[in-house]
């Protein structure tokens, strides 16, 4: 078989297993969603943010790449390769951080829908209790 027609073949059988709205266009999605989380005073943390994940779920099912770091009181997130005309929710995952009273930490969530190739900013805030 000559190597272009070879070359050809898998570009065509690539293309029928990622059709819309299945788990491989997520793969190729070019939104992104960047922030700040806001961190309590009460935190008992000093680097909070290395203990935070940020998350955006389509369809029960995680997407996009993510990225958290430390700015002052707070976190700034990053989350790229998002899904277009998809209702994303965006959830901050903390991983054993306390407040200062013992009180667990606990986080709002946001949604959004994004159109192809747009960046969103979408601010989310943490409380004690």
């Amino acid at each position: 078989m000559r190597p272009v027609t070879f070359a050809a073949l898998v570009f065509v059988a690539a293309g029928c297993a990622s059709t819309p709205g299945s788990p491989n266009s997520f793969a190729t999605s070019t939104g992104r969603v960047a922030g700040v989380v806001q961190l309590p005073e009460q935190l008992s943390s000093a680097q909070p943010c290395d203990r935070i994940t940020v998350v955006a779920m389509a369809n029960d099912q995680q997407v996009g790449q993510a990225t958290v770091r430390q700015s002052r009181n707070r976190c700034t997130y990053q989350l790229n390769n998002l899904p277009e005309n998809v209702d994303l929710g965006l959830q901050v995952k903390v991983d054993g951080l306390q407040c200062d009273n013992g009180a667990e930490l606990s986080s709002d969530s946001g949604t959004v829908k994004l159109q192809p190739g747009e960046i969103r900013t979408q601010d989310l805030k943490t409380s004690c209790g």
